[in-house]
């Protein structure tokens, strides 16, 4: 039986998993990529994303840097075609879309708005030239 004493403590050990990804991450990202990991999440924390939410993608920013291996500042649109072709086949039968691969993308493309223009959100004058081309079942409905 989970009690709602229970509940309450595996609800803020989500500040112990961000905190221990972060350090994790310290380690593995380049010192460019890791100053562009806590701009990231210091962004999510102003824009009031929960805990839940900003530790998966803390997470995503992980597996996506380590897929691309360069610098987010220097990342091209070529680098980001490779990155989603290496997205579907490592996570989606047959190549086609899952619920994986399209919160994958959708998580591509907030880091990538938010390193070329210092925001995640999708501009008011619409997506950034270099993410037009990522398309996701999701996206087209």
């Amino acid at each position: 039986m989970i009690t709602k004493n229970t509940q309450i403590q595996n609800i803020h050990r989500r500040d112990n998993y961000i905190q221990n990804c972060i350090v994790n991450q310290e380690k593995k990202l380049s010192k460019k990529n890791f100053e562009t990991f806590m701009e990231y999440n210091d962004n999510m924390i102003i824009d009031s994303i929960a805990n839940t939410t900003r530790y998966k993608n803390l997470c995503h920013f992980a597996d996506l840097s380590k897929k691309l291996q360069k610098d987010w500042i220097d990342v091209t649109e070529n680098d980001l075609k490779l990155l989603v072709g290496t997205i579907m086949t490592e996570h989606s039968p047959s190549g086609k879309e899952t619920s994986y691969t399209a919160v994958l993308k959708l998580s591509l493309k907030q880091i990538v708005r938010f390193v070329k223009s210092g925001s995640r959100a999708k501009s008011d004058d619409g997506e950034l030239k270099i993410l037009r081309f990522i398309k996701s079942i999701q996206s087209m409905q």
